[in-house]
């Protein structure tokens, strides 16, 4: 029989995303083997969310991607991170982003943008957080200076497009068109072409 040799009370510090980044730099935490976030000061497991999410997310990234490189600006898939919330303490990786023109990154990299992207999308994953998971991270975005957050719902094919400071949340499905105003004009997607 084993002896639980835990202390009955432990207390232990919030970590800031410097703290993230160093325990990375020193190999506590190794990004190839585990996918996370840092919610209200601690690390939360995000394991993979399977083929189906990944091609959602691919249906979305690629027209961002190829839109970047003709109109400008910068697209990511799930995986590049952003210090986001009020204070920035907060690590999320939407399953895809745009920044604008005004905002596309210079090499090298930083592990993580101080700031939201001006769009973040979350595919809705039921195995993983679910709906009230990634609900929650539309205000951090904003909060953090997003001007446009999707949310795609895999099970009912649509997508709950949020503008910045807009009292309402506009649903769309099939042929309704997503495009990325107010950050910039000329991107198109069908909805229903994330779901095909």
């Amino acid at each position: 029989m084993a002896i639980d040799t835990r202390p009955a009370v432990e207390v232990r510090k919030k970590l800031t995303p410097e703290d993230v980044a160093e325990m990375l730099k020193s190999g506590q935490i190794d990004s190839h083997e585990r996918w996370f976030e840092l919610v209200n000061g601690e690390l939360i497991d995000v394991p993979p969310s399977g083929p189906d999410h990944n091609w959602k997310m691919l249906n979305i990234a690629g027209p961002l991607n190829t839109f970047a490189h003709h109109a400008g600006g910068q697209a990511f898939g799930d995986g590049a991170g952003f210090m986001v919330g009020a204070d920035h303490k907060q690590l999320r990786s939407p399953d895809a982003a745009y920044l604008g023109p005004q905002r596309v990154l210079e090499p090298p990299l930083p592990t993580w943008v101080d700031g939201a992207p001006d769009l973040a999308v979350e595919v809705l994953s039921e195995d993983q957080y679910g709906e009230a998971y990634a609900a929650g991270k539309v205000p951090e975005y904003f909060a953090a200076g997003a001007q446009l957050v999707w949310l795609v719902d895999r099970r009912q094919q649509e997508v709950r497009v949020f503008t910045r400071e807009a009292n309402e949340v506009i649903i769309m499905r099939d042929d309704a068109v997503l495009t990325l105003e107010p950050i910039i004009q000329g991107f198109a997607l069908r909805v229903a072409d994330i779901f095909r």
